[in-house]
């Protein structure tokens, strides 16, 4: 089957073009939600950090807080980005092009994930400080405190697999599927 200007392609074309729209919308408000969500934890974080309403913090937890601090901080702006470039998505340029770029959006593992890890990592060493501080058995809250951050890690990661699968991946199916229509 070509693509060409009979209504069952046209339609599903408009179909791929409403769903991507739908979802990058809903992209679009939840990285907005959620970077509100870290501007207030990066609040409360200082908030303690400046004004300790739990006594006295030893030079491990001001370092593991502001180690929460950086990578909250990073995260919000790495939202921020994300929502930018989902509210600036032109559906109005070249057939070929839009779904080209509708196709790299959803892929699965992109190169600008790649600025989250030090955000991570950063937050990991904040447990990992704030598990040395507790002082009772530092081998065992050291390793506690890993195996919690680093089993929320796989969590959120296999969730976001999950929800790729089920919402972006046929979108992107499709898109590539189009352009293999087109181009042949």
């Amino acid at each position: 089957m070509t693509i060409n200007n009979n209504s069952e392609n046209k339609n599903e074309l408009e179909s791929l073009i409403s769903g991507l729209r739908s979802e990058d919308r809903r992209n679009e408000k939840m990285t907005r939600w959620v970077q509100w969500i870290y501007w207030a934890l990066l609040l409360f974080f200082l908030f303690i950090l400046i004004f300790n309403p739990g006594g006295e913090h030893t030079v491990l937890d001001r370092l593991s807080i502001g180690c929460y601090i950086i990578g909250i901080a990073s995260f919000a702006f790495v939202l921020r980005a994300y929502s930018k470039e989902y509210k600036n998505i032109n559906y109005a340029i070249a057939t070929i092009e839009m779904l080209k770029k509708a196709a790299a959006r959803y892929k699965l593992f992109h190169k600008r994930l790649l600025y989250i890890i030090a955000p991570v990592l950063v937050m990991g060493i904040g447990m990992s400080l704030r598990s040395i501080s507790l002082d009772e058995n530092l081998i065992r809250n050291l390793l506690l405190s890993q195996a919690e951050f680093w089993g929320i890690i796989i969590l959120s990661f296999s969730l976001g697999v999950i929800l790729w699968y089920k919402r972006s991946k046929p979108l992107r199916d499709h898109a590539l599927a189009l352009i293999k229509e087109i181009e042949a």
